[in-house]
């Protein structure tokens, strides 16, 4: 049996692309509350898309991000709503890494920043060892970016126009040039279609993978991992201090494992096994209700 009781509760929740969205609210260690988004299985277009044939001054495609491929996500998999806040990463590590630093607000519900590649992967590790199974983990770059555009083809999952960019994320222009140099309060933007938050800006997110420039040229097509081995590792949704073309859904960012910034946190993936192979002796009571 777990140490832990998980609590978990089942919705639906009405977006602008689905009729319903199955949320899912689990209790970590230390009893903060963790929401997360089911995402079904599927393809999609991977990488920086080709510019629209009416765009007359199109912008320029980072050549990490080329060229774009189909890319098939086999499973579903429940994916963080919210960038995880500084109340969820105390209540599993019983640390705060963004205390007294700049570029950080102290406060329950904003990003937990200042993590490193390795912390995340720490926190992870707690999480499994009290699920007493390997249920969690960073999303995959392959299965973020697929989340991110929750079914668009255009530059940021809403669409194309930058000037209704402040509505769906904080960056340069609405924080770090209002002199709010830090990442700010989850959910606080219009979400994508699929319910996440903040998958444009506020904070950049580790993924999985390592980074390969060049890993586009090659990649497998069915759940690609990224390659084999690297120096540094992707970050990804760039943050409140970028220009808004670091915001689009195939922006890549790297860096080494270690390293922390008031730019980076993170967000959770669990694996389709969490909420219908669940035993009550080890996950606490599930309840499933319609809204």
């Amino acid at each position: 049996m777990s140490k832990y009781l998980f609590l978990l509760v089942l919705s639906f929740l009405p977006t602008s692309t689905h009729a319903q969205t199955q949320q899912l609210t689990i209790t970590l260690p230390g009893g903060a509350p963790l929401q997360l988004i089911w995402i079904d299985p599927g393809r999609f277009e991977m990488g920086a898309l080709p510019p629209d044939p009416d765009d007359e001054n199109p912008p320029p495609r980072a050549l990490d991000q080329l060229p774009d491929h189909r890319a098939i996500i086999n499973e579903g998999f429940w994916l963080g709503q919210f960038e995880l806040t500084q109340a969820q990463w105390i209540s599993v590590m019983d640390t705060r890494p963004w205390q007294a630093l700049p570029s950080a607000q102290t406060d329950p519900n904003h990003p937990a920043v200042f993590i490193s590649w390795d912390d995340a992967q720490h926190f992870v590790s707690r999480l499994n060892q009290a699920a007493g199974d390997s249920l969690y983990r960073l999303p995959t770059e392959a299965e973020w970016e697929y989340a991110c555009r929750a079914g668009s083809e255009t530059r940021w999952s809403y669409g194309d126009r930058q000037t209704i960019l402040v509505d769906y994320a904080w960056y340069e222009r609405n924080a770090w040039d209002a002199e709010e140099r830090y990442a700010h309060l989850v959910g606080s933007r219009t979400p994508n279609p699929w319910g996440l938050h903040d998958m444009h800006g506020n904070a950049e997110e580790w993924v999985q993978d390592w980074y390969g420039a060049g890993y586009y040229e090659d990649a497998p097509e069915r759940d690609p991992q990224g390659p084999n081995r690297g120096v540094e590792h992707v970050l990804r949704g760039g943050s409140y201090a970028d220009r808004a073309e670091k915001t689009q859904s195939s922006y890549r960012n790297k860096a080494r494992a270690g390293f922390v910034s008031g730019r980076f946190g993170m967000r959770i993936l669990a694996r389709a096994a969490l909420p219908t192979d669940v035993e009550q002796q080890s996950w606490g009571k599930i309840k499933k209700e319609e809204r």
